[in-house]
């Protein structure tokens, strides 16, 4: 099966290479077609980099010291990854990294929306019981909401396994 990739490098940006994933190994092709390196998937996972959270759809390719970028599909990238087998070890650390820094960031946020939703409501509701006929008071239920929601989606990313499990 061939995967397209197009270089996002300036001197090379309308160039097309291609793998071709077959009987075990991978072929890097370059522009004119022509087979540059053939792979196997443990000798793939220190050449290839795959698309992450920082880098988007962008895949890149080592060449000596260099890594050359390419935009890739997402599935091509899927197919990518089941050929290596596992996501590349180099990039575990990124990608559980990012779940725990999401996931901190969901539970500060949302902590913070519940609390807002809250101040706000018995804040009004004190304001609106200090008139001499009472009054109308408003309850913030959507910030409330949708600071449990971001609290929930916070501890979601905090509780993901430490193995990461490329087939989500």
């Amino acid at each position: 099966m061939y995967i397209d990739l197009h270089c996002v490098e300036s001197n090379h940006r309308n160039d097309t290479w291609r793998i071709n994933i077959e009987g075990g190994t991978a072929a890097v092709m370059g522009p004119d077609g022509r087979e540059l390196t053939r792979l196997r998937p443990e000798q793939a996972a220190s050449v290839f980099r795959l698309p992450g959270f920082s880098n988007g759809n962008r895949f890149g390719i080592r060449d000596g010291k260099r890594i050359v970028e390419f935009e890739i599909s997402r599935d091509g990238a899927e197919q990518v990854r089941a050929f290596l087998g596992t996501t590349a070890p180099s990039q575990q650390h990124e990608i559980k990294s990012e779940f725990r820094a999401r996931g901190v960031r969901g539970v500060l946020f949302g902590l913070c929306a519940i609390g807002a939703g809250v101040g706000l409501s018995v804040a009004s509701y004190a304001a609106a019981s200090n008139g001499a006929h009472g009054g109308r008071y408003t309850v913030f239920t959507g910030i409330f909401v949708l600071g449990v929601f971001w609290f929930l989606r916070g501890i979601q990313h905090l509780g993901r396994p430490t193995s990461v499990d490329t087939t989500m």
